[in-house]
C-alpha cells in the first residue's frame, strides 16, 4: 500500500498516484513469484488515517511499516510510522532501514537486519498486557525464531525501594524460568536475564549485548510497561532501539504464522 498526499494539484497528483499504482505492481509480481498472494491499495488522502482504514477494511492481522534510521533519529513524533504504531489495534511491525555508502559515492539504505525473528527479545512486567504479547511469542518459531530472551528489570529508582530488590529478582527469575522451559518444550531456545536499575537504559542494554533481531513490545500494562509503551519511555524505546520492534496491541486479535 501507498498513500498519496492530497496537496498537490489534482493533475499532478493523479499523475503520481498513477505512477505509484505501477510501482505497486513491480513490487507486488516480485512476492507474487515467493508464492504470496497480494493485493495492493493505492490510496490518496493523511497516511496514517488510510492506512489504519484499509488495514481494519482488509481485516489485516499485522501492519509492516518501515522508516530510515536507527536509534534516537529512527521515529519522529507525528511520522506515519509514530501515528500508526500509536493508534493501530492490531500488531506493527517497524522495520529499520539505515543508510550505507554504495560504492560509488552515494547512500543506499540498507535494512538493520534480514532475519528479525530469528532472536527474539521479550520483556515483560508479567502483566496482562505482557501474557497476551507471550501468546504470540509461543508462535514466533513457526515464523523462523531460534532463540527467545526473556528478560525482567526490577525499578530501583529512588521512589522505588520500598521492596528487596534482590528477592524481587530471585522470584522473577523464577517466573520467566517457569515460561523458558514452556518455550523449550515447544521447540525454542530461551535464556532468562534479570536486571536491578532504570527499566528503559537495562532493557537497551540487554537489547544490544544480545544482539538480538527484533524486540516485541506488549502496549499497555502496569509496573515499567505502564511507563514504556503509554509515555515518553515508551517511544524511547522503539526509536533508539537498533533493530526493529514488534509492538502488539491490548486488544484481541488472531496472528498465525501457518
Amino acid at each position: 500500500m501507498h498513500v498519496t498526499a492530497t496537496i498537490e494539484e489534482y493533475p499532478v497528483m493523479m499523475t503520481r498516484h498513477e505512477q505509484v499504482r505501477d510501482r505497486l505492481e513491480e513490487e507486488a509480481a516480485l512476492l507474487r513469484a515467493r508464492g504470496l498472494k497480494v493485493k495492493t491499495r493505492a490510496e490518496t488522502g493523511t497516511a496514517y488515517r488510510q492506512i489504519l482504514r484499509v488495514a481494519e477494511a482488509e481485516a489485516a492481522s499485522m501492519i509492516v511499516i518501515g522508516f530510515h534510521g536507527a536509534g534516537l533519529q529512527g521515529l519522529v513524533v507525528g511520522s506515519v510510522a509514530d501515528r500508526v504504531t500509536r493508534e493501530s489495534p492490531i500488531p506493527v511491525m517497524l522495520v529499520k532501514y539505515r543508510s550505507v555508502d554504495d560504492g560509488e559515492g552515494g547512500t543506499r539504505l540498507e535494512k538493520v537486519t534480514a532475519e528479525s525473528f530469528r532472536k527474539v527479545f521479550y520483556p515483560t512486567d508479567f502483566s496482562l498486557c505482557s501474557t497476551r504479547t507471550l501468546e504470540y511469542v509461543r508462535e514466533f518459531r513457526k515464523a523462523g525464531c531460534e532463540e527467545v530472551i526473556l528478560a525482567s528489570v526490577i525499578d530501583t529508582r529512588p521512589h522505588r525501594t520500598a521492596f528487596n530488590a534482590d528477592q524481587a529478582q530471585v522470584e522473577t527469575t523464577k517466573k520467566l524460568d517457569v515460561i523458558r522451559q514452556e518455550l523449550e518444550e515447544r521447540g525454542l531456545k530461551a535464556k532468562v536475564i534479570v536486571r536491578q536499575g532504570t527499566p528503559l537504559e537495562k532493557l537497551l542494554d540487554i537489547a544490544r549485548e544480545e544482539e538480538v533481531s527484533m524486540i516485541v513490545l506488549g502496549s499497555t500494562g502496569k509496573g515499567f510497561f505502564k511507563e514504556m509503551l503509554m509515555g515518553s519511555v515508551s517511544e524511547s524505546i522503539v526509536r533508539r532501539a537498533v533493530c526493529p520492534v514488534l509492538v502488539i496491541h491490548d486488544e484481541v486479535c488472531t496472528l498465525t504464522f501457518d
